[in-house]
């Protein structure tokens, strides 16, 4: 069965990519913009179109705006002391991709609806950024926490450095859902989804998508992307 989800936010990609190097100790990311159809030229049809033609994702029906992680790829530096191996200098990259809705017939949107879309779209980009923001500085920590470790010897450092990102990813995790929550309250206060449910048949489908992002099995295909 699927569920339906307001937002998709992936974390913590299905691996990490981990290679021996030297190089500055730094986060940078890349981030790939695409657009996701929507049709309709009322608030009521735009809504219906983003429920009817949602982002499929992997047994999640996506309503809004969803943004994905590749694999990370860090490169640090190992050094065997007699004290334990020493991990420095590392780099870690991060390649976003941000899918966001766009209107197909905007140019024949009346004022007030091409209002209300535009409000929503930057509301839309602004939740997705807001997660990548908190993903790039989790990955911050995650390198502080990871160059004080001292595995025993370098031959165990990937995995160790592994466990590590793993594990703040999964701590950032209470951040990604707090804003989750917060801005599904929010959402449904602009005024291109308050005008168009007061249809009863679109509050029928935006309860669905609430409960989508609280219901466990969402939550457990949502940690395993």
């Amino acid at each position: 069965m699927r569920r339906a989800s307001f937002f998709l936010n992936i974390a913590v990609a299905a691996g990490l990519v981990l290679s021996a190097g030297t190089a500055g100790a730094e986060v940078t990311s890349r981030t790939r913009i695409k657009n996701h159809s929507v049709y309709g030229k009322s608030e009521h049809d735009l809504v219906v179109s983003m429920f009817r033609y949602a982002i499929r994702r992997k047994g999640v029906d996506v309503v809004l705006g969803m943004l994905t992680m590749r694999a990370p790829s860090v490169v640090f530096n190992a050094q065997q002391t007699p004290r334990g191996c020493k991990l420095s200098n590392f780099k870690t990259r991060l390649d976003f991709t941000m899918t966001l809705p766009q209107a197909r017939d905007r140019r024949r949107l009346s004022g007030k609806t091409e209002a209300s879309w535009k409000q929503f779209t930057a509301f839309v980009k602004r939740h997705e950024e807001q997660h990548r923001s908190y993903i790039i500085e989790c990955a911050r920590r995650y390198e502080r926490s990871a160059s004080r470790q001292s595995p025993k010897n370098c031959a165990s450092a990937r995995r160790d450095v592994a466990k590590v990102f793993l594990a703040e990813m999964k701590r950032c995790g209470a951040l990604h859902a707090a804003l989750d929550r917060r801005d599904g309250q929010k959402l449904e206060r602009l005024p291109l989804f308050a005008e168009a449910l007061r249809k009863p048949s679109i509050a029928t489908l935006a309860a669905k998508a609430r409960e989508g992002m609280k219901d466990p099995t969402t939550q457990a295909l949502l940690r395993r992307q």
